[in-house]
């Protein structure tokens, strides 16, 4: 008996530390410096340059965005679950510039890992997208994230004193599993107002 509950005992150890060396493994792992200094190809709109707080050109690093924090979204325009996503991501785009103590301080961007500049047009049309999209055809952003790079993947990044990114926070999978992450960016009552108003589209 004694050896039985033993054996279940380690069995239950050898699940909890497989599961603990999953969990770490499917972590992603991020360069800040990487990140904020990498290249983005950018063929917006002179409203979405001024929301950036850009100047009129085709490529630019998120080191340089005018915001004291940034919510970064990685998606691909063929990712089901990037598409789904795509009107809470436009309520939380309204959500928060309709709040004066977030409103340019905290911005939302998209980055389309592996997506043509045409494909990205296509996408923000169809999903009525307002914040800004950058496409990534040439998959830079695996330079930022060598290793699990996957779609959809949440960053918030913080702007330290307008010279360097600090990511305080990832999340890879969908956006109903990511208040907590939010809260790191948004108060909890504003992550409620994006999921209501999100109900509401």
């Amino acid at each position: 008996m004694i050896k039985r509950v033993a054996a279940v005992s380690l069995s239950i150890l050898c699940a909890g530390a497989l599961l603990a060396a999953v969990a770490v493994a499917g972590s992603p792992v991020l360069n800040p410096a990487a990140l904020g200094g990498m290249e983005l190809r950018f063929s917006g709109n002179e409203d979405q340059k001024n929301y950036l707080g850009i100047d009129s050109e085709d490529k630019l690093s998120l080191d340089r965005i005018r915001a004291d924090r940034l919510i970064i979204v990685v998606f691909n325009v063929f990712c089901a679950i990037c598409q789904a996503d795509a009107s809470v991501l436009n309520s939380m785009h309204e959500v928060i510039e309709d709040d004066p103590r977030l409103k340019g301080k905290t911005k939302l961007l998209g980055i389309a890992t592996g997506n043509t500049d045409a494909e990205v047009e296509q996408f923000q049309q169809k999903y009525q997208v307002p914040f800004p999209l950058f496409a990534d055809p040439e998959f830079s952003l695996e330079r930022a994230i060598p290793e699990n790079l996957r779609t959809p993947m949440i960053i918030i990044a913080r702007n330290v004193s307008g010279k360097s990114l600090e990511v305080v926070k990832t999340h890879v999978g969908g956006m109903d599993q990511v208040g907590n992450l939010l809260g790191e960016a948004l108060s909890s009552t504003t992550v409620e107002r994006v999921h209501a108003r999100a109900g509401q589209n």
